[in-house]
């Protein structure tokens, strides 16, 4: 019989499409690359907030930090910063409470209602524009702040929006430098941009730079033996229509060839569902951080240069069990 590769190739994929067998391949490869995608994601997506406050801050606009070990030369405010219980109307919620005087908050938030700093009140409680949303509250009404079995009232002035804990953390704003309230003191400081790039930006994108790497590495070796067993388990499912196929003529080079080939082509489909997962997900997380005040400006989307190499050794390390799995057709017929 003369052996026709097509054939034997639209043979195989109709094998190969069954439910049993794509499940395994799914599990065999999107995780991985899901896993890894995300991971390249996250770091295009830190490095890109990393470099736009860069860039704010040489357009003037400044970065906001809260520390308890300023820099040399660097003007601080001193705050304190704590975790209270806070209980109004049916809810009670642990959320951060940030002390600052009415100059920085007016710097470094945006607040309304804006007549509302015009009272000359020593103590203006502003909660994050998040807990309008979820919870309903709004300038006017009263919360509980308790610490312990200790609870004081107060009234809400202002809601705001800000970046990082300014954007989660219920600001109390005074006028009073006498006020103490709870807490561990903290600094609250603007730093410049040489500062930025020598203490965050270069460590973090070497850092993770590295990380990636190594990651890259032993993810990929780590599921080499799940891609044996899995390739096992196809084979098993699979082993009447080999058979058929060896018993119409078929020899052993050509069905290895055709294996190989659909299951290549199958891999590279899978591949490219778990970048578009992977996306979706780093989307979805980054959506879900807004809810929380988390503000990411970023929107990334995979990096062909950084995936390229990982897909390829994954799909390398792919193709070569399942050459090792299918190539014992010959042992064991002998």
């Amino acid at each position: 019989m003369v052996e026709s590769l097509r054939v034997v190739l639209y043979t195989l994929f109709l094998v190969f499409i069954r439910k049993k067998v794509l499940g395994i391949l799914f599990i065999i490869l999107t995780v991985p690359v899901a896993i890894e995608a995300s991971y390249t994601l996250v770091t295009n997506t830190l490095v890109e907030e990393t470099i736009y406050m860069y860039k704010s801050i040489e357009r003037g606009k400044g970065l906001l930090i809260i520390t308890n070990t300023p820099e040399e030369n660097t003007n601080c405010t001193d705050t304190h910063l704590y975790y209270s219980k806070i209980v109004f109307k049916n809810n009670t919620i642990t959320a951060p409470i940030i002390t600052m005087n009415k100059e920085t908050y007016i710097e470094f938030t945006k607040y309304w209602p804006r007549k509302a700093l015009e009272n000359n009140k020593t103590i203006y409680v502003s909660i994050p524009s998040i807990y309008k949303v979820i919870y309903g509250l709004k300038p006017g009404e009263k919360i509980h702040i308790c610490q312990g079995n200790t609870c004081r009232v107060e009234t809400i002035d202002l809601i705001h929006i800000g970046k990082g804990a300014l954007g989660s953390s219920i600001i109390i704003v005074t006028t009073n430098k006498s006020i103490n309230y709870m807490g561990k003191e903290y600094c609250i400081a603007k730093i410049g941009n040489n500062l930025l790039e020598e203490k965050i930006a270069n460590p973090l994108i070497k850092s993770l730079s590295g990380i990636q790497a190594e990651t890259t590495i032993l993810l990929t070796l780590a599921y080499f033996p799940i891609m044996l067993l899995g390739f096992k388990k196809i084979k098993k499912y699979t082993s009447r229509e080999y058979n058929i196929l060896y018993e119409l003529g078929v020899s052993e080079k050509t069905l290895r060839t055709g294996i190989v080939s659909i299951l290549a082509v199958l891999g590279i489909i899978i591949c490219l569902y778990g970048v578009f997962l992977a996306t979706l997900l780093t989307h979805l997380s980054l959506w879900i951080l807004r809810l929380y005040g988390i503000i990411i400006v970023s929107r990334p989307l995979p990096d062909p240069i950084s995936l390229f190499p990982y897909i390829a050794l994954l799909l390398s390390l792919y193709c070569v069990a399942a050459i090792i799995v299918f190539t014992r057709r010959e042992d064991e017929r002998t």
